[in-house]
């Protein structure tokens, strides 16, 4: 929204964030005159999963205030977000009134019950399932997740600084991961399908195809997308990475010189969950032979020891760290399991100079041209590549591995839309 406003654009912003006791929904001011509130918005599933389907959708909107809003407002385009908290009513009302919707596809809420479509407690990835199979997985997610009554209270003005908690504090829980696919099996196949849940799922797939055009940020959430909807390959869509301000301007002429005297430093930067991939680096780094690679791990508090040879959790790290951080790195490796929308890692650490092995889950992978030899797809290719890593290998990766960035960061190819 900066950027646009930057560009010259007005913009509006509408969240769901007021509670009353009326429970019906409508848009209300706020004490910004360019900022709306959604009051009595439905749950917003921060924690994932949804325990209670029928509290997402059917509930009392006020139809007639939403018109008269969107009327009085008289905005050119509407660009969602999410469809967290969302009612089809506004949706519905935006195609009565002309007005275009675009939507960019930042995660999956709505084609999945989590953002990341992935199970965490079994380290599955169920992107790709077919519908009967991803309702198990809505089922089985749901029966863990927190009540409605719970994720209200994320909802309450304060709920920012309570995410902030709740996050901080998952850190230092356990995280469970399965030991093989044949426990994925065992626990989907023959699941009875609650109604109430492919209610729900019908239900924002309806919403969906309200949508008029879709920004995929990268290949990989185009073909999620595609592959579980289809019918939206007859909508208008494109095909548009991201960045953000925070990232610099490439500057390879200046790039850090190798130390080869000493140990080739390998980092992952990023939160400790299992679709991050996390666990499986170390497993894989456990099992690699290289005698002069060590791994640092950045960004999880609770400073959880690995127990593995050359492994290092260095905690958790602020945005102003960063490039201090990677002068400090050799490598990189971005290895998500879930198919990560876009990853603003592998950017990261292209325009500070050091390249990465990432992982072709990563929506980010569509920067690099397809000889990159950072990109694996199984875990047996990436302990393979870190097998023989040495400093040719890196010097090699650094002098290849930007060369599609500066054609496909043209933020302007959004006007075509």
């Amino acid at each position: 929204m900066e950027a646009e406003e930057r560009n010259g654009d007005t913009c509006l912003q509408l969240y769901p964030l007021k509670l009353t006791s009326n429970k019906r929904m409508h848009i209300s001011k706020t004490h910004d005159s360019n900022v709306y509130q959604l009051v009595n918005a439905y749950p917003l599933p921060l924690t994932g999963g949804i325990k209670d389907p029928e509290d997402f959708f059917g509930g009392r909107v006020d139809v007639s205030g939403m018109r008269q809003f969107l009327k009085r407002v008289a905005v050119d385009i509407i660009h969602v977000h999410t469809l967290m908290g969302l009612p089809i009513e506004f949706l519905q009302l935006t195609k009565q009134l002309g007005l275009k919707t675009v939507y960019t596809t930042h995660d999956y809420f709505g084609l999945s019950p989590v953002p990341d479509f992935f199970d965490t407690q079994q380290g599955y990835s169920f992107a790709y399932e077919q519908a009967d199979s991803q309702l198990a997985f809505w089922q089985q997610i749901g029966s863990q997740s927190s009540s409605t009554i719970k994720l209200r209270i994320f909802q309450l003005p304060m709920y920012v600084q309570i995410k902030k908690i709740a996050h901080f504090i998952s850190q230092f829980k356990p995280h469970m991961q399965a030991d093989n696919d044949d426990k994925l099996v065992a626990k989907t196949e023959g699941v009875t399908i609650d109604i109430r849940f492919r209610k729900l799922f019908d239900h924002y797939r309806a919403m969906f195809r309200l949508i008029d055009v879709f920004h995929f940020n990268s290949q990989v959430s185009q073909n999620v997308f595609l592959q579980n909807m289809p019918e939206l390959k007859d909508k208008k869509h494109i095909v548009i990475p991201i960045t953000n301000s925070n990232i610099r301007e490439q500057n390879f002429e200046h790039s850090k010189k190798l130390t080869e005297s000493r140990n080739i430093r390998i980092g992952y930067l990023g939160r400790f969950t299992p679709a991050k991939g996390v666990y499986q680096l170390v497993e894989v780094f456990k099992n690699s032979s290289n005698p002069i690679a060590e791994l640092h791990l950045f960004g999880d508090a609770s400073r959880q020891n690995f127990n593995v040879k050359n492994v290092y959790n260095e905690g958790a790290y602020g945005s102003g760290e960063l490039t201090n951080i990677l002068d400090n790195l050799d490598i990189v490796v971005v290895p998500s399991i879930w198919e990560e929308t876009f990853g603003f890692v592998p950017i990261e650490c292209v325009t500070n100079g050091v390249p990465v092995l990432l992982s072709r889950h990563v929506g980010a992978e569509m920067l690099f041209t397809d000889d990159y030899q950072g990109k694996y797809s199984t875990q047996d290719e990436l302990l393979k590549k870190l097998n023989v890593l040495d400093w040719n290998f890196i010097k090699h990766l650094r002098e290849t591995m930007a060369i599609q960035i500066p054609k496909l960061l043209d933020v302007q190819q959004a006007y075509r839309l």
